[in-house]
């Protein structure tokens, strides 16, 4: 009697998915100054933890795999100690593609899996390790241990392996490489020409995706110019102009157009872009200007020479007319001093001209000059006049060795406002509180001489 056995395997294909890598380089560029474009992918390697890289050098152990043409991962796991094998992948003597390898070098093999999607074990279980035999394509031939024994690849101990053939190692989902359209294999790639950029990278479990980003080095030189800082007087506007050509203008003022009237100080700029979407900016600052105001102080220097000094405001430029007959005859700038020598003693009337680009001011003292040796005098009386400018009180004094006569103090119309003919003394003290502000001068005799001060009063 023959005894007829009939196997039927029925198999259970492990069924496992993640989410695919991904990798972008954003929007194309367009690169408007000329500086090289650094392309930086942003990537997504397949998210999914517990991938497994497994290694096997079929030239060593127990081997009949040297120079096989393919090599399978026939393959279990153990779920306790020294236990045997649970939830087998393989199909014995089949080329079905179930657990094939990759050949990375001469008889140097390897694959990844994900394990608990590949080994279909229920959550929960406990896995210690792999239990592996390798194979050819119909499984006459093995790779095993140095002992010819299964190998284990202890994967809940940092995957050690008792049998120096077999490594593992874990993938991080980020890992894998990049690879160029211009023949780069570096993560980032430098650019200075325009054309579109591929990059393909693959993740550490084989995934691959690519994409590719136009660049244009664009030759756009946008030099934006409003012109100098500027002035404005009261009332006054100005049209500031960025320059025509432009696909779009905006100013801080939030206005899109070319041209913008503004009549008030501030900061004021504006952002142009042209065809290609480069842009330039400029900024202006304008100020409000102030018609000036004319007023000057003058002191004797010696003989007939008399400084004058400006203490107006807001002046650009001085004109001085000495005799007040209309004829400029010195100018100086914006609180300066000028020199003058008159050509006898009298009252001279001064006149000065403040001007700026908003308008004019004119101020006119009539100047009383001596001629007196005031320099030695004043030295040799020691006079002290102060403070100057005052508030309220001033103090005129000289040397204990002289005397001080008289005072006069008078408006630069020279009126008298205050007299004093009986001094004795070599100090005086002078209230000036119920003086206007302005500017006077002191008439100051001494047993020796006269000398004069231009005194300036002041509210406090």
């Amino acid at each position: 009697m023959k005894f007829i056995y009939s196997y039927f395997l029925i198999l259970l294909l492990p069924v496992y998915s993640w989410a695919q890598c991904s990798v972008s380089l954003g929007n194309d560029v367009v690169q408007c100054n000329g500086a090289p474009v650094t392309l930086i992918p942003v990537y997504n390697g397949t998210s999914t933890p517990q991938q497994l890289r497994i290694q096997y050098n079929a030239t060593m152990g127990v081997s009949g795999l040297v120079n096989s043409p393919k090599v399978y991962l026939h393959s279990g796991i153990q779920t306790v100690p020294f236990g045997g094998w649970e939830y087998v992948v393989g199909n014995w003597g089949a080329d079905d593609g179930l657990g094939e390898m990759t050949e990375i070098s001469n008889d140097l093999w390897e694959i990844t899996i994900n394990v608990p999607g590949y080994y279909n074990y229920p959550g929960g279980t406990n896995v210690n390790g792999l239990w592996m035999v390798f194979r050819n394509a119909d499984g006459t031939a093995t790779g095993k241990n140095d002992t010819n024994e299964d190998i284990f690849l202890y994967t809940s101990n940092g995957n050690t392996c008792d049998f120096g053939g077999v490594t593992g190692t874990d993938v991080a989902p980020n890992s894998g490489s990049f690879s160029w359209n211009t023949g780069a294999s570096t993560q980032n790639l430098t650019v200075t020409e325009s054309g579109t950029y591929t990059v393909t990278y693959t993740d550490g479990v084989g995934c691959v995706s690519s994409d590719a980003v136009q660049v244009t080095f664009s030759s756009s030189n946008i030099q934006v110019d409003l012109g100098p800082d500027q002035s404005l007087c009261d009332g006054e506007t100005i049209v500031l102009d960025a320059g025509s050509g432009y696909s779009s203008y905006s100013w801080s003022t939030s206005e899109a157009s070319q041209t913008l009237e503004v009549g008030l100080p501030g900061d004021y700029s504006v952002t142009v872009t042209d065809a290609n979407g480069c842009t330039g900016i400029d900024l202006i600052h304008i100020e409000t200007g102030d018609t000036p105001f004319a007023d000057f102080s003058y002191s004797p220097v010696n003989g007939l020479t008399v400084e004058f000094t400006d203490i107006g405001t807001d002046a650009e430029t001085i004109y001085w007319d000495f005799d007040a007959n209309g004829t400029t005859d010195a100018t100086s700038t914006a609180g300066g001093s000028v020199q003058h020598t008159f050509p006898s003693e009298s009252v001279f009337g001064v006149r000065m001209i403040s001007e700026n680009a908003c308008g004019s001011d004119t101020a006119t003292h009539n100047v009383l000059v001596q001629d007196v040796a005031i320099g030695e005098l004043e030295s040799k009386v020691g006079l002290e006049v102060y403070p100057n400018p005052t508030i309220d009180m001033l103090k005129v004094s000289v040397n204990a060795n002289y005397k001080l006569e008289a005072l006069e103090l008078s408006d630069i119309a020279g009126r008298s406002v205050f007299s004093n003919g009986t001094l004795q003394g070599s100090a005086v003290l002078i209230d000036l509180s119920a003086l206007n502000n302005g500017t006077y001068i002191l008439s100051i005799n001494t047993d020796v001489g006269t000398l004069n001060r231009t005194i300036i009063k002041q509210t406090p």
